[in-house]
């Protein structure tokens, strides 16, 4: 899986060398391939929770979802980024429980997404956070610091080959610079404090740990707000296509609810329940924030037809 997302831009580059297409049409080359990747990595996400027999079903959700069909028709190269975050979300959920290579996984992939388009730096951060939540009543420093290493190896590997028009030192909004390799280094210092202190007996000592990251994440902001501005990429469309856009993440987000109060796992589905508020509320005026949230909703399809299954069985006394 892994490797098919690092070969993605090497290929769509070889087809550019070897046909001479314009770069608009590199975009068209890198779409179906991306969207086939989407497809399998969040049947990936979502396999160790879902009924092997309904795992495809998130990936085929998310293609057809409104907001994803709006952004592939007006920037087909932006399913790329998606597919690179749908893998970081399978590294997520099995550095959840413990699988520190999972968290270098999850680095890596939430390097490549925002080396595709910074766009997707507040759902890497989201991510991110994840093993901080959980770290309050199971610490995860190691997995945490493995995934901003991964972050910090990647954002700096790939500048050093793609640096911008300025060099290697120049800031700029709209790409990959400097000041996204700043971040991942802001975080990679949070989380190797944090993972130090979370070996302390005492309880502030975690709590202290787990907002690390986030002051980390305020400080970046301080330092840089116009490339934290240029990632939210804020591109407001017509009243009339927001229901329609936004609608699979609020089913979303009232099941995510729904499964936080019912007191299983309930840590993990707070934690989705508020990562799908941020998105919604984001998608309202960012198109690559509701595709991502909607991507985000179909891989919890699987996992609601799954669990009404076993209702229905129990339910039957099959």
């Amino acid at each position: 899986m892994i490797l098919l997302l690092l070969l993605l831009p090497l290929g769509a580059g070889v087809e550019l060398l070897l046909v001479g297409l314009p770069p608009m049409a590199l975009g068209w080359l890198e779409g179906p391939f991306a969207a086939g990747v989407l497809a399998l990595a969040l049947g990936w996400t979502v396999e160790p929770f879902a009924a092997a027999r309904l795992v495809w079903l998130a990936g085929v959700a998310a293609l057809v979802a409104p907001a994803v069909l709006a952004l592939a028709w007006l920037q087909p190269a932006a399913l790329a980024t998606l597919a690179a975050l749908a893998c970081m979300g399978g590294g997520l959920v099995r550095g959840w429980s413990g699988e520190i290579g999972a968290g270098f996984v999850a680095g890596i992939c939430g390097g490549v997404a925002m080396a595709f388009s910074p766009e997707a730096t507040p759902i890497v951060l989201l991510g991110l956070g994840a093993f901080g939540w959980r770290g309050v009543a199971s610490p995860l420093g190691a997995v945490r610091t493995a995934m901003a290493a991964g972050l910090f190896d990647t954002l700096g590997f790939i500048l050093a080959f793609d640096s911008p028009p300025g060099g290697f030192l120049a800031a700029a909004g709209g790409r990959l610079s400097i000041v996204h390799v700043a971040l991942a280094f802001l975080l990679l210092l949070a989380a190797a404090l944090g993972w130090r202190l979370e070996k302390r007996a005492q309880a502030w000592a975690r709590h202290a740990a787990d907002g690390l990251l986030p002051a980390a994440a305020l400080l970046w902001v301080a330092l840089f707000p116009r490339a934290a501005w240029a990632a939210l990429a804020f591109a407001p469309v017509a009243g009339g296509m927001l229901p329609g856009r936004l609608l699979p993440a609020l089913a979303a987000l009232a099941y995510a609810l729904w499964r936080a109060q019912a007191g299983r796992a309930r840590r993990a589905w707070g934690y989705l329940a508020c990562c799908l508020a941020a998105g919604l509320t984001l998608g309202v005026a960012s198109p690559f924030m509701a595709a991502a949230t909607s991507s985000m909703a179909a891989a919890l399809l699987p996992l609601a037809l799954s669990e009404a299954s076993l209702r229905l069985t129990a339910r039957a006394g099959l």
